[in-house]
């Protein structure tokens, strides 16, 4: 007689048992499914700041705002660059063109400059030969 209830509470318990695991095993995959949704949104945040910060970089440069543009490249490669670069090999590429960017930028100001006091020494001698000096 208690042989006779034991198999069938046994099959109960061990049904019991395998809804549990499937139960959890569902739970684990929604909550790693939520991780990668999570690490997604986070990847995609420092993308947009990466974008808006080269957006900036461009807005300065097409208005000759040389200083500006400067400390933009220097946030890209302190701040947003590093970042990314575990996730996107291609950062690495972008870090070199700011490189080449930077030093295009240095000569634009100089230029800019020299063009600037060209202009002060033919309308003013005596603060042209100032500036020269």
């Amino acid at each position: 007689m208690l042989r006779n209830r034991i198999g069938p509470a046994a099959r109960e318990l061990n049904d019991y048992g395998q809804d549990l695991l499937k139960e959890i095993k569902e739970r684990q995959d929604h909550l790693r499914a939520l991780r990668n949704v999570d690490a997604t949104l986070l990847i995609l945040n420092q993308l947009l700041a990466l974008l808006g910060e080269y957006q900036r970089l461009f807005q300065f440069l097409e208005q000759k705002r040389y200083f500006e543009s400067l400390q933009c490249v220097q946030r890209l490669k302190q701040s947003h660059l590093p970042n990314l670069r575990k996730v996107f090999p291609i950062i690495g590429t972008i870090d070199e063109s700011l490189d080449k960017l930077s030093g295009c930028i240095h000569r634009w100001g100089l230029f800019n400059l020299q063009e600037w006091l060209a202009d002060v020494r033919e309308k003013h001698l005596a603060l042209g030969f100032c500036a020269l000096f």
